[in-house]
């Protein structure tokens, strides 16, 4: 069972990175706030619009109340909502027309049809090249830098495919940042996923565009 932390009801300023939950009728919260991997509290907010800080690491103020059910993490009202910087490093992958940031203490590789980012010990994380696929794959739906997407569970972690006109990008990501079968990916991939811009108004690959 994932560890807990105890929040007692008041007013609070808790630090953590926030991302979306399902919707219940049976507790409150609308996101959830987590730091260190450890499950703080559900957020909500009528007066703040939560959703533009999702897979970001901020600092929230409010009143932290008891959820729906006794079992349940306490819900922090969000009163307001700031963006905790964390460094890092711009990247312009020129072969996909994208640009974006990724953590500064990833090591970042360019090939001929994309780029991976592996750790210090040269341990990949994420992969990003042309896919084979001129069109989706079934999964689940996203939206990745204003483009259609969807995320494919693996054994080995996830695969995030997006359409880029008549070509799809496949972005591997490592078990070790994929949060597990159905799970939101590791904040580290969310914040590079929020990040990313296309470069190009119209594809520069055809339907035959793959490695």
């Amino acid at each position: 069972k994932q560890e807990v932390v105890s929040i007692a009801v008041g007013p609070h300023t808790l630090s953590g990175a926030l991302s979306p939950v399902e919707l219940s009728l049976t507790r409150r919260g609308t996101h959830i706030l987590r730091f260190n991997d450890k499950e703080l509290v559900y957020v909500e907010s009528s007066s703040v619009n939560l959703r533009t800080f999702e897979g970001m690491d901020v600092m929230i103020h409010g009143n932290v109340e008891k959820n729906t059910e006794a079992n349940q993490l306490p819900v922090l009202v969000a009163d307001n909502v700031s963006l905790i910087a964390r460094p890092t490093r711009a990247w312009d992958i020129a072969p996909l027309h994208m640009k974006l940031d990724a953590p500064l203490e990833w090591n970042g590789t360019s090939f001929s049809d994309g780029m991976r980012f592996t750790d210090q010990s040269e341990h990949e994380l994420v992969r990003l090249a042309q896919s084979s696929h001129t069109a989706l794959p079934s999964g689940t739906p996203l939206i990745v830098g204003g483009k259609q997407a969807v995320r494919v569970d693996t054994a080995s972690g996830q695969l995030i495919y997006i359409q880029n006109a008549n070509s799809v990008i496949a972005l591997t990501i490592d078990q070790s940042l994929s949060g597990g079968i159905g799970k939101q990916p590791a904040q580290s991939i969310l914040r590079l996923l929020t990040s990313i811009v296309f470069t190009n108004t119209s594809t520069a690959s055809g339907p035959d565009g793959n490695q």
